[in-house]
């Protein structure tokens, strides 16, 4: 019988949220726990959720609670403390989400490459692409650029315009701003288009085909993958023309007191800040700064070791996916003889009668049990495993491709990208320091102190 687990996790926004509890979900299942319930509280609100947790330990209707880290209980380490001790007083297991990524940091690459590459979902997801019910019907009048009119209801692609159109997407894809691809059409074909023409282009739905009807049928000019890809480089783009209001970073660590510095817009200086509060102190720092420096510094990181992870990642896939194949075999394997043989042992020979009386307590079922719980999370381990190591190698290489864009790309996959590649980030007076995903460390000096301190 599965036993029950809360969940409880804070977040910074709503992606943060889905993926978290989508991470939390699955690791309830590989531990072999039914979920009793999800709880979670925003960082910028109230923990009001977390004292409804805390309340529900009291009254003993939660045995177990999982959690993605310690600081999800308290962002005072005091009332951290305390409450790890509540959650410990009232006999609770504790359980904290432990990602196989931060072992290997090939796990981490290879997992970004598979959320990277997963367009029908993932990308979608992340840059707001939803799709929506397609019904473009052909109006009389002009036809898209890429389009000739065959009769009043047909359109078909056109030979001397399709090439622009494809072009145009080509170009938006290795990184060119749209002024600048507006400059290569008109050198290489003589056309002339302004920047609105440019995103309209590839915002336009109708150039990966659109069939739902008789009277909306475009054929396809470029790719679903190829219009998804250059749409969610288009929405980052879109949402990093005022890059001045959002933040690069979801927290900041200060180096020596290890306290989180938040961002937010500061009362005192009247900008955007990453900020905490300390012993009656406040403590910010010039977000712009930070940000600019962090692009800077992990920019420089990707062009020296771009390639040499893209190298090392392809080895890694090509060294271990034999051996995570029969692992994987075996796990399977496993599960299904201790599955078969703890069924044979609980159900065999037994009548209606004795199907209703309470089995007696037994090591051999015990011990049976537990062999098939750990075959099924081994099981699930390989196999995720073995779907990162089969990932093809035209993905990896488009991964990385996007990656040695880095200065082009927008605020979301800038951020995306800093969060794959740094461990760790703290920040001094005068300093950031980084340690890397593959242990390298560097620091990036200020020539004036970057933190300003105000008593409150």
């Amino acid at each position: 019988m599965l036993k029950n687990i809360d969940i409880y996790f804070t977040y910074g926004n709503q992606a943060e949220k889905e993926e978290t509890e989508r991470a939390l979900t699955d690791y309830a299942k590989r531990i072999g726990r039914r979920i009793n319930g999800t709880y979670s509280d925003c960082r910028r609100d109230m923990p009001v959720m977390l004292y409804y947790v805390l309340q529900r330990i009291k009254k003993g209707y939660v045995s177990a609670l999982l959690i993605k880290t310690e600081f999800d209980l308290g962002a005072n380490e005091v009332i951290r403390r305390d409450n790890i001790i509540t959650i410990s007083h009232y006999n609770v297991k504790l359980y904290k989400l432990i990602r196989k990524d931060t072992i290997c940091h090939y796990y981490r690459i290879l997992s970004g490459i598979k959320r990277y590459n997963s367009i029908g979902s993932s990308w979608e997801r992340e840059y707001g692409l939803i799709p929506r019910r397609e019904g473009y019907a052909i109006q009389a009048g002009v036809c898209p650029i890429g389009y000739e009119r065959v009769n009043s209801l047909k359109v078909k692609v056109s030979e001397t315009t399709a090439p622009i159109v494809r072009c145009i997407y080509d170009l938006y894809l290795q990184g060119y701003q749209p002024k600048d691809i507006t400059s290569e059409i008109m050198k290489n074909y003589g056309m002339e288009l302004s920047r609105t023409s440019i995103t309209s282009i590839i915002s336009n739905p109708r150039y990966r085909g659109l069939s739902s009807g008789t009277f909306d049928s475009f054929p396809a000019i470029v790719t679903n993958r190829v219009w998804l890809r250059a749409n969610g480089i288009l929405h980052a783009r879109s949402r990093s023309d005022k890059e001045h209001e959002y933040y690069l970073l979801y927290s900041l660590t200060l180096r020596r007191s290890r306290v989180k510095m938040r961002p937010e817009r500061s009362y005192l200086s009247c900008s955007n800040v990453y900020a905490a509060e300390r012993k009656g102190v406040r403590i910010e720092a010039d977000a712009s700064r930070i940000d600019a420096e962090v692009m800077r510094t992990v920019a420089e990181f990707i062009k020296a070791n771009g390639n040499s992870l893209r190298s090392s990642v392809k080895s890694y896939q090509a060294e271990h996916a034999g051996k995570i194949m029969d692992e994987y075999r075996y796990y399977v394997e496993e599960a299904f003889d201790t599955g078969s043989a703890f069924s044979n042992l609980v159900f065999s020979d037994l009548d209606a009668e004795s199907c209703c009386e309470e089995l007696p307590d037994s090591s051999e079922l015990d011990m049976l049990w537990v062999r098939f719980n750990q075959s099924l999370r081994y099981r699930h381990s390989a196999e995720m495993d073995l779907q990162l190591c089969c990932i093809p190698e035209a993905d990896v290489d488009d991964y990385f491709d996007r990656m040695m864009q880095f200065a082009s790309l927008g605020l979301p996959e800038k951020r995306y990208y800093v969060y794959t590649l740094v461990n760790n980030l703290t920040v001094s007076e005068f300093a950031l320091h980084f340690i890397f995903i593959d242990g390298s460390e560097r620091t990036a000096h200020f020539k004036n102190a970057i933190l300003k301190k105000y008593a409150v």
